[in-house]
């Protein structure tokens, strides 16, 4: 005959605890081991969906089929030591995670002390964490505010519509991330609330075999600080997958904002070393990038391969702004630039279409629009129907395509019908290089209006 079911799990304050059928056989949808709080009854499971009774931090950790489900708005949280997690969710079998934090505070100054992780290791199950209010405050070194993680097959979202996540000093310090290594679907959002990070704010990173990410903006407010730190992106490694980055805003009395203060930091940006398009959207909002060597907007892929696709940036509304010059290393110079495509390899098309908003820069070398493709082959274009180019700096052109290397056969259309205005010495409102096989095609209209010192 079957074994008897497991009993009711005991409970303990800060205390693992661990459950065997008869015969010493570990039961199916085990329970492993729970941090619970003293006096909680039966009925009030917090890793089941129950309230939590008391202040200190909720961890869960199962195996099996057995679902993780948390929702509070009253923790008050506050932990020092390494690894103590404001609320923690291991799943280990094949069952998903939810996690809500509907309010409440959470403040972890360890090293590697998230705010909320949640964590399927598993072959199979999904991730899903909602912030929809309270703050949380992580102050130590690789410490996350919120991060959602898979390992197998399954869908990892992770949304904020409220709230505030506040993150230290660490280099590796993120706000809102979720991370896929497996196969599955990675979607990250943010529609409300308000994200301070020292390393990437809101943002997704897939590193498995299959998956598409997608990471949107509609509302409230991510400033990062960091080196090399960007306010709004997503990235996708290696397998297949397209990635996708929108920033819009919703209506002018919830603005959406996004700043990168930091050395090369940049406002938006996607990445892609594996097979399947890149695309970044732009129709609303303000976004702007303060350090040396910024960018505004920015795509950019490595990969060179069977999938390989194409590139597209738009921007439709919003402003995009850089303040600074370039960052030197000697007499190695990277430059700031407002809208930045790059395809480093590979064969696929890489477009930047500006249909309406404002994209402005002040310093040498900052474009307004560019495009550098050191792909063999394939288009490179530029398509400048509505909106607005400000460029103020030595050399930093409005339009700007170049293909670089001598056996390259890319070719490159640029094409501007809207205002672009250059005030830099030795800037041009419109260039285009070719140092291959091929050549660049400008085309301005009647409706263009370029202005150049």
């Amino acid at each position: 005959s079957p074994p008897p079911p497991p009993p009711p799990p005991r409970r303990f304050k800060e205390r693992a605890v661990n459950w065997r059928a008869p015969g010493g056989a570990l039961g199916a949808g085990l329970l492993l081991a729970l941090v619970f709080h003293a006096g909680e009854a039966a009925a009030q499971n917090v890793c089941a969906g129950g309230p939590h009774v008391g202040a200190g931090r909720i961890v869960c950790q199962y195996a099996g089929g057995t679902a993780i489900t948390i929702r509070t708005g009253t923790i008050a949280a506050t932990t020092t030591a390494l690894n103590h997690v404001g609320i923690r969710a291991v799943q280990s079998g094949t069952a998903n995670i939810d996690i809500d934090l509907i309010g409440g505070s959470i403040s972890t100054s360890g090293a590697q002390a998230h705010g909320i992780r949640g964590t399927q290791s598993g072959a199979s199950g999904n991730v899903d964490i909602d912030l929809t209010g309270g703050s949380i405050t992580v102050t130590g070194a690789t410490a996350t505010g919120v991060i959602g993680e898979a390992a197998g097959t399954g869908s990892v979202d992770v949304l904020m519509t409220g709230g505030s996540v506040t993150t230290g000093t660490g280099l590796s310090s993120s706000g809102v991330r979720g991370a896929h290594s497996g196969t599955g679907a990675l979607t990250v959002g943010m529609t409300g609330g308000a994200i301070s990070s020292q390393s990437h704010g809101l943002g997704g990173a897939h590193t498995g075999t299959a998956g598409a990410v997608s990471v949107s903006m509609t509302g409230g407010s991510v400033t990062v600080k960091g080196t090399s730190a960007t306010g709004v992106n997503g990235s996708k490694s290696t397998g297949a997958g397209s990635v996708t980055v929108s920033v819009s805003e919703a209506s002018s009395a919830a603005p959406t904002v996004v700043k990168a203060e930091g050395t090369q930091g940049a406002g938006v940006g996607a990445n892609r070393s594996g097979a399947g398009s890149l695309s970044v959207t732009v129709s609303g909002g303000l976004i702007e990038a303060s350090g040396a060597g910024g960018k505004g907007v920015y795509a950019a892929s490595q990969f060179s391969g069977t999938g390989d696709a194409d590139i597209t940036i738009l921007v439709s509304g919003g402003t995009i702004r850089t303040t600074r010059g370039p960052r030197y290393f000697g007499s190695i110079s990277v430059p700031s630039h407002g809208v930045f495509g790059e395809r480093g390899r590979g064969t696929g098309d890489i477009d930047i279409d500006m249909t309406g908003g404002a994209v402005e820069t002040a310093g040498a070398l900052a474009d307004g629009l560019r495009i550098y493709k050191a792909g063999a082959s394939g288009g490179a274009d530029i398509d400048m129907t509505g909106g607005a180019v400000t460029t103020k700096g030595r050399e930093a052109h409005g339009i700007h395509i170049l293909i670089a290397g001598a056996s390259n056969v890319s070719t490159g259309a640029i094409e501007a019908r809207g205002a672009v205005t250059v005030e830099g010495a030795e800037a041009r409102g419109i260039l285009g290089q070719h140092e291959g096989r091929a050549g660049i095609v400008a085309e301005t209209t009647a409706a263009a209006k370029i202005a150049a010192p």
